[in-house]
C-alpha cells in the first residue's frame, strides 16, 4: 500500500506553528525572559473532562457554549466561568451554537452505536444524530428534533431566532424553524465530494440570515505529491435552493469566513504551493476577498503590512471573522496579535494585542460594541489527573477580551 506523506503539505505546515507548545497554551516559554504585558481580562472555564469539540458565544459576549467528546454540553458565564447550565448526553457532542441573545443553547449529538464483526470484537461506531435545544432557563427538558441520519458538523442560529442550521458531515445542509419545529430547507450536492476543513481551521461559515453557507474543500492532492489540493470552495445558496463550486488559482486556503450579510467571502491563503499546475515557490501569506454571487476576487490582502511579517508559513492565517457590520476583518496568525484590517479596501488598520502568546489555535471569536471576545484552549491534555477518572486533564478553556477602539460596531 503507497504511503502517502505529508512533510511540506499546508496541513503541516500550519500544524507546526499552532503546536509549537505542546502540552498547552503556554502564556511564555519556559526560562524565556518576556517584556512585561497588560494581562487583557481572561476568564477560564473547567468542567469538561475530555477534549472540547466545539465552542460558540452570544451575540452579546455574556454567555459561552461548550460541547466535548466526554458526552457532555454546558453553558457558562463568559465573565465568572460559572456554569449556567451543564447537561449530561448519552453520545459525543460534536457542535454547539448560542442564538444571538443567549437565551436558546443547541447542541448536535453523534449518537454512539456498537457493531459487532466478524472475527473481532464490537466495534464502538459513531453513527447517525440528532439535534438537541434547550429554551431560556435552561431548566426545563430540551427540545429534541428528530433523528438524523449523519451526526451535524456545524450548527447555527439566525439572528432573528426563528430558525437554526444544521451542516452534517456530509456536507448536507438543513434548516428548521424553531416556531414549528418542520424543516423548511435541505440542500444537497456536496456529499460525494473530498473531504473538507482543516482540523485546526475556522472551515464552515454562515450568514447571519443562515441564508448562504461556505466551507473549504481540502482533499489529497491528485497528483499524489503529498499536498492537499485545497483551491475550491463549497457554497450552499438557500434562497435559490443552488450548491455550487468555486475554484480560484492557487488558492491553498486554510481558514474561511463569510460576510454577516453573505454577500463576500473572506479565505486565508497559506504560501505553500502544492496544487497541480501552480508554479513551486512560496508567496506572500494573504486573505482574498471574493464575491459570493460570481465567485469573483474582490481584493487580496498581503499579511505582509500587519508588521509581523507574512512569509513564514507557520504563521498562516488560520481563523477569521468579520465584525457585525462587514466593515472590519480580523485575521489571527498563530504566536502574533490579532490583526485588524478594513475589510473594503483591505487596509491594515491595528493589531489587537491580548497580553498573551496565544500558541494554539482559537476556537471561536466575537465583535461585541467595544470589545472582541476569544475562545482558545480546552483541547489539549496537561499532565495534572483527573481526581475522577484518574485520567489526564483537559486544558481549561480561556475567554480573553481586548478593546476594539471602533466606533458604531453593533452586534
Amino acid at each position: 500500500m503507497r504511503r502517502r506523506h505529508f512533510q511540506g503539505s499546508i496541513l503541516a505546515a500550519v500544524l507546526r506553528g499552532l503546536a509549537r507548545d505542546v502540552g498547552a497554551c503556554a502564556l511564555t516559554l519556559a526560562g524565556e525572559e518576556k517584556p512585561a504585558r497588560d494581562l487583557a481580562p481572561t476568564t477560564e472555564i473547567r468542567g469538561h473532562d475530555q477534549v472540547i469539540t466545539s465552542v460558540c458565544i452570544d451575540g452579546e459576549g455574556t454567555r459561552v457554549g461548550t460541547g466535548s467528546h466526554d458526552e457532555t454540553c454546558a453553558v457558562w458565564d463568559a465573565a465568572s466561568g460559572e456554569a449556567l447550565g451543564l447537561f449530561t448526553q448519552e453520545c459525543p457532542v460534536n457542535a454547539v451554537a448560542l442564538s444571538r441573545d443567549g437565551g436558546t443553547f443547541a447542541a448536535g449529538l453523534a449518537e454512539r452505536k456498537v457493531r459487532t464483526r466478524a472475527r473481532s470484537r464490537g466495534v464502538i461506531s459513531n453513527e447517525g444524530g440528532k439535534l438537541v435545544i434547550w429554551n431560556h432557563g435552561f431548566h426545563k427538558d430540551p427540545w429534541i428534533l428528530g433523528n438524523l441520519r449523519i451526526p451535524p458538523k456545524s450548527l447555527a442560529f439566525n439572528d432573528a431566532g426563528t430558525l437554526i442550521g444544521a451542516l452534517d458531515y456530509r456536507y448536507i445542509l438543513k434548516l428548521w424553524s424553531l416556531d414549528s419545529g418542520e424543516q423548511v430547507a435541505l440542500l444537497k450536492g456536496h456529499e460525494s465530494q473530498g473531504q473538507s476543513g482543516l482540523p485546526v481551521a475556522s472551515p464552515i461559515a454562515f450568514s447571519s440570515d443562515l441564508n448562504r453557507v461556505i466551507s473549504l474543500n481540502n482533499a489529497l492532492d491528485p497528483a499524489d505529491k503529498g499536498g492537499l489540493f485545497g483551491n475550491k470552495l463549497r457554497l450552499w445558496d438557500v434562497k435559490k435552493n443552488r450548491t455550487r463550486m468555486i475554484e480560484v488559482a492557487d488558492g491553498n486556503f486554510v481558514a474561511v469566513t463569510l460576510s454577516p450579510n453573505g454577500m463576500r467571502i473572506a479565505a486565508g491563503k497559506s504560501n505553500v504551493t502544492t496544487t497541480p499546475n501552480s508554479r513551486s515557490g512560496k508567496r506572500p501569506l494573504s486573505v482574498v476577498t471574493l464575491d459570493f454571487e460570481s465567485g469573483a476576487v474582490i481584493r487580496t490582502i498581503s499579511l505582509e503590512n500587519d508588521g509581523q511579517g507574512g512569509i513564514d508559513e507557520t504563521h498562516a492565517p488560520y481563523f477569521l471573522a468579520y465584525s457585525p457590520d462587514g466593515r472590519h476583518l480580523i485575521v489571527a496568525r498563530s504566536g502574533l496579535p490579532l490583526a485588524l484590517y478594513g475589510a473594503e479596501q483591505g487596509d491594515f488598520r491595528k493589531n489587537l494585542d491580548l497580553g498573551v502568546d496565544i500558541d494554539c489555535p482559537i476556537r471561536t471569536l466575537r465583535f461585541t460594541r467595544s470589545e472582541v471576545i476569544v475562545a482558545v484552549g480546552g483541547f489539549r491534555y496537561t499532565r495534572e489527573r483527573n481526581p475522577r477518572s484518574g485520567g489526564q486533564m483537559i486544558e481549561p478553556l480561556s475567554v480573553v477580551r481586548v478593546p476594539h477602539g471602533l466606533r458604531g460596531i453593533d452586534p
